[in-house]
């Protein structure tokens, strides 16, 4: 499949050098002995830096390709509950010195979540932040990420910085307001992610732990408020029962 997918590109880098030899020919038979042979060799350093750039996209879309086959094999493990196999490739991609951006957060994020269903929170912390600094502004990712480190955090005890992240995390990516009449009339602001009430939860039981009440209180019931109808609604108006 790979090798089809580049023959277009072969294909019009030989037709490109073609049409170089017949622009060369021209130049040095008519416009070459009036002007010089200066201009001939700036021509040249231009000509080769447009085949190096061909060539080095062409280079990319493979790397590019061969990363993606490499995560939908972690998938195809990851869905047949393999996550030792899925790891493995996870973790050789990662060590690949040519992965950045979007394939490089992907599979970060997955491993995080492999490492962090193993308890290994450690190795976690460092997938999970790994991916969010590779994600850029695509949220879905992002988020995923950053919902993971103050999961992390949670884990370890440290409550404090579990709650920085998750209040930023909220602040970021609640833009619901929870005004009934906004939403009947569909002016209200949506979530760009589905994780929201998630975070709100765990933020009302960090408040709990610090002894923070009245802030988990009121954390309790404004995910009541926006988020009446999700299942982390449903525990909040258990826990609000006996602060």
């Amino acid at each position: 499949m790979a090798d089809n997918q580049n023959i277009p590109n072969q294909a019009s880098g030989q037709s490109f050098h073609h049409e170089l030899e017949a622009r060369f020919h021209h130049l040095r038979q008519e416009f070459l002995p009036k002007h010089g042979t200066k201009l001939l060799v700036g021509i040249l350093v231009i000509a080769a830096g447009v085949v190096g750039l061909i060539q080095y996209q062409a280079k990319t879309e493979q790397a590019t390709a061969a990363l993606n086959q490499d995560l939908g094999k972690a998938y195809s493990h990851l869905y047949g509950n393999k996550s030792d196999s899925a790891a493995v490739v996870l973790e050789g991609m990662l060590a690949k010195s040519g992965i950045s951006g979007l394939p490089e957060a992907k599979a970060a994020l997955l491993l995080g979540n492999i490492q962090f269903q193993k308890g290994d929170f450690d190795a976690a912390g460092k997938s999970f932040e790994r991916s969010r600094a590779s994600a850029g502004d695509v949220e879905l990712i992002r988020s995923g990420a950053e919902h993971g480190l103050a999961t992390v955090s949670i884990e370890k005890k440290d409550y404090t910085k579990a709650v920085q992240q998750l209040e930023s995390f909220v602040k970021t990516y609640g833009k619901r307001s929870g005004n009934l009449e906004d939403r009947f009339t569909q002016k209200e602001q949506v979530d760009p992610i589905v994780t929201v009430p998630d975070a709100l939860w765990k933020l009302t039981l960090c408040y709990v732990e610090l002894k923070q009440t009245d802030k988990a209180k009121v954390t309790a019931d404004n995910l009541i408020k926006i988020y009446g109808e999700s299942r982390q609604a449903t525990s909040a108006r258990k826990l609000l029962a006996t602060l």
